[in-house]
């Protein structure tokens, strides 16, 4: 079965930050990432670059449009569906 993206859903409770250990130098190498890639992208949208969706991720962006969690598309397109930790 085919492993889907986490997406937080609602339902789910949230950790207090004071529990959740964070590693500083692995959070300042993800934000000097996302700062270069910012840096390097062009941040004008365009109608000339189409959006690319193979079939199944547009299914799925679809189910989650319509308010459907991870959880629930996993079980309505029969696949197995496990949270990332």
């Amino acid at each position: 079965m085919e492993r889907l993206p986490y997406s937080h859903s609602p339902r789910r409770s949230r950790q207090s930050t004071s529990s959740v250990k964070i590693d500083p130098v692995a959070a300042a190498a993800a934000i000097a990432q996302l700062h270069t890639r910012s840096q390097l992208s062009d941040p004008t949208p365009s109608a000339e670059e189409p959006l690319r969706l193979d079939p199944k991720g547009a299914t799925y962006l679809s189910w989650i449009a319509d308010g459907k969690t991870m959880e629930e598309v996993a079980d309505l397109e029969g696949v197995k569906y496990t949270e990332r930790s």
